[in-house]
């Protein structure tokens, strides 16, 4: 989730090398759109096995419960995809970066995402680099 959020999964640029910044766009747009349509086609037909006639009348072994249940996570988690996935080719269409946090650290937009102050997160590095957390936890446990 969080390298989908910031852009950072593995991915094959080799054409984005040779690209200005009009193109690099064309090509992010077209690989959105692409992605979109994948997406579609896949969790449309997901869907659809949810509510095929075997699905809702039979129940698993083990835990006595109908098996759409256990094969909801496929579709729903598509169509949670599909929305991302929309989003960032409205972002991309409109010359938008989608991934652009204004020039802040990943740590801090995950700080703020979590309700953390981020001088807390500073301090308890900085106790953790001179060792005076480890000692307060010896002294704790004594």
């Amino acid at each position: 989730m969080i390298t989908l959020r910031h852009n950072e999964h593995v991915n094959v640029d080799i054409f984005g090398a040779f690209l200005k910044a009009g193109g690099k766009r064309a090509f992010a747009v077209l690989a959105s759109a692409i992605t979109v349509v994948y997406l579609v086609c896949i969790g449309f037909f997901a869907w659809l096995l949810l509510f095929e006639p075997f699905s809702t009348s039979t129940i698993t072994p083990s835990l006595k419960l109908p098996l759409w249940v256990v094969e909801a996570a496929v579709p729903i988690g598509l169509t949670l995809m599909l929305l991302r996935a929309l989003e960032i080719l409205v972002r991309n269409a409109r010359g938008v970066d989608a991934f652009a946090e204004a020039g802040r650290s990943i740590v801090e937009v995950e700080a703020e995402a979590t309700g953390l102050d981020m001088r807390d997160i500073e301090r308890t590095r900085r106790e953790i680099g001179d060792g005076t957390a480890e000692n307060d936890t010896e002294e704790n446990d004594r």
